[in-house]
């Protein structure tokens, strides 16, 4: 017993030595100088949370310097001037802080149920910021328009869904895809000349677009052009393709092929579940190919959609074309990768002596950021190959034939990321002023120079500031600008109430049942003997009349 009461004794020691302590702490102040030095100069406090995934959180300092300057002697009530005190980390996921009391003013980040966020009353109205002019001191352009303006009809008809007003604005552009090194690519002449011959001499082809001297000036325009060129790059001892197994990257880019295939106005139909769907696969020839009719779609069978041509295209060119070969790929077909070693893979193979050399990465926009200690590691050893002097980019999405050719790309984005204003702020008008900012051309272009990643809006961005993009976020800025962008964000109502079922990155792109299996595992299900049809029969299989929940 008197050994019970002298732990207890020590206990509670050692639990006032350490509230004492914290005190102590805070009554010296947050850690922050900067912080600490505004608020005892009697400045508005704004705080910003934003995820620190791929895209970091350096990005909004310039915003966040030139908004302070901007305000800093302007009085908010019995406050002088505007500190924002940006807080990044990886739990400020949507998914994360959804159930939680939002505790900071403003919010970046991705994982969003944004329905859900809206129906428990945690964002602010913010409809007057983003209907409403930018205020003169802003300097934004008279031909700027509002935030609304720079936002797509579907995100447009999304947000504003439930009650006609604005709780949030869609942050940034989450597109996957193939991303090629440049370098390696002229240093070998991997390019079509204008012929057609792969590796030829002379003049390159105009590429997908028709049009010559822009990026995709050589590269293969269809899947056949394609598995050429892979022969080609793997003839040479390099690996095509650097990959992670284990994650949905790859899956998540063969989106771009389905919606490749069919065009913006068709993949709409995904988001209206209204109109006639022009590519409705009802059987297959005797070669295995497709064969389509048009099919009138509304909410009693948009089941149907899951028969679009372009998903099974999708999937044959995974599993014919980009796997075709293991000489394109290294190691087995679900290899053990993470998404990250993908990345040290491709950016430092080329530079380590018997290391295997990758000509290709299949990952999102936002790898470049992520690979920023990979880039430094190479600089170290070769002082002239830095992030800035290194050339990726954005390999064009091929058609599946050739009678496809020379027509815009159209690709997908899916993130679920957004920015919003926490409905509990104490600095509401405030924390709706600086969202506003970061929306003006200039504060957009600013996010796109300090990622090389693209807002979900339409903005434009002169010599000047492409100037400050690496190579690669130049050619990201210019892959948006000429292409038509899927946004999968419906504002119907059985969509809206059933978003698990509906979600696109989880369910509806690439959910498929084939006798007792049922899962998105692309890459594991091809690896096990499954071929592509089969596949694409599963997504009818497990979408079909009996259980829709559409109308």
């Amino acid at each position: 017993m008197k050994t019970k009461r002298i732990a207890l004794v020590l206990l509670t020691v050692l639990l006032f030595a350490t509230l004492t302590t914290v005190f102590v702490a805070c009554d010296g102040g947050s850690g922050d100088k900067d912080l600490d030095d505004a608020i005892k100069s009697g400045k508005l406090i704004l705080n910003v949370a934003t995820y620190d995934g791929g895209i970091g959180t350096d990005w909004i300092k310039q915003s966040k310097t030139e908004f302070e300057a901007l305000y800093a002697n302007t009085k908010f009530g019995d406050k002088t001037g505007v500190y924002v005190n940006t807080v990044g980390n990886k739990q400020m996921g949507g998914n994360t802080i959804e159930n939680d009391s939002l505790k900071y003013d403003v919010y970046f980040t991705e994982m969003v149920n944004y329905y859900s966020f809206v129906n428990k009353g945690k964002l602010a109205d913010i409809s007057d910021i983003v209907k409403g002019a930018y205020p003169t001191e802003f300097g934004a352009g008279a031909d700027e328009g509002t935030i609304e303006s720079k936002l797509q009809p579907s995100w447009q008809q999304y947000l504003t869904a439930k009650d006609g007003k604005y709780y949030g604005i869609p942050f940034y552009d989450g597109i996957y895809g193939i991303f090629y090194d440049v370098d390696l690519f002229e240093e070998n002449n991997w390019y079509f000349n204008k012929t057609g011959v792969f590796g030829g001499a002379g003049e390159k082809s105009v590429g997908l677009d028709g049009i010559p001297n822009t990026d995709d000036d050589g590269l293969p325009t269809t899947y056949a052009q394609f598995n050429e060129m892979l022969y080609g790059i793997a003839s040479t001892g390099t690996v095509p393709f650097s990959y992670a197994g284990g994650v949905e990257y790859v899956q998540r880019m063969l989106a771009n092929l389905w919606s490749n295939y069919e065009g913006l106005d068709q993949m709409l139909l995904n988001n209206t579940f209204s109109g006639t769907a022009n590519s409705i696969v009802k059987s297959f020839d005797g070669e295995g190919k497709p064969v389509v009719e048009a099919t009138a779609i509304n909410g009693t069978n948009g089941y149907l959609l899951q028969k679009q041509a372009g998903k099974y295209y999708a999937l044959d060119f995974l599993q014919n074309v980009m796997l075709g070969s293991t000489d394109n790929y290294s190691g087995s077909i679900v290899n053990g990768n993470g998404f990250r070693q993908a990345q040290t893979n491709f950016v430092t193979g080329k530079y380590k002596n018997g290391s295997t050399v990758y000509a290709m990465l299949v990952d999102g926009v936002w790898w470049e950021n992520e690979a920023t200690t990979d880039f430094d590691l190479v600089a170290k050893r070769n002082p002239d190959q830095t992030k800035a002097t290194r050339k990726f980019g954005f390999m064009p999405v091929p058609k599946a034939t050739d009678n496809q050719t020379y027509t815009k790309q159209t690709l997908v984005s899916q993130n679920n990321s957004y920015c919003f204003v926490n409905a509990n702020s104490e600095h509401l008008d405030v924390a709706k002023l600086f969202l506003q900012f970061v929306h003006t051309d200039k504060q957009l272009a600013n996010f796109t120079t300090g990622t090389s990643v693209t807002r979900s809006l339409n903005y434009t961005m002169d010599k000047t500031q492409l100037a400050k993009c690496s190579y690669y976020g130049q050619s990201i800025y210019r892959m948006k600008k000429n292409t038509d962008i899927y946004y999968p964000v419906s504002s119907v109502e059985f969509v809206i109430n059933n978003i698990g079922y509906f979600d696109f990155e989880t369910s509806w792109c690439w959910m498929s049942k084939n006798g007792t299996t049922q899962s998105t595992e692309v890459l594991s299900r091809f690896a096990n003997g499954e071929t592509a049809q089969q596949y694409f029969n599963g997504l009818s299989t497990y979408f079909s009349a009996n259980g829709w929940k559409g109308k």
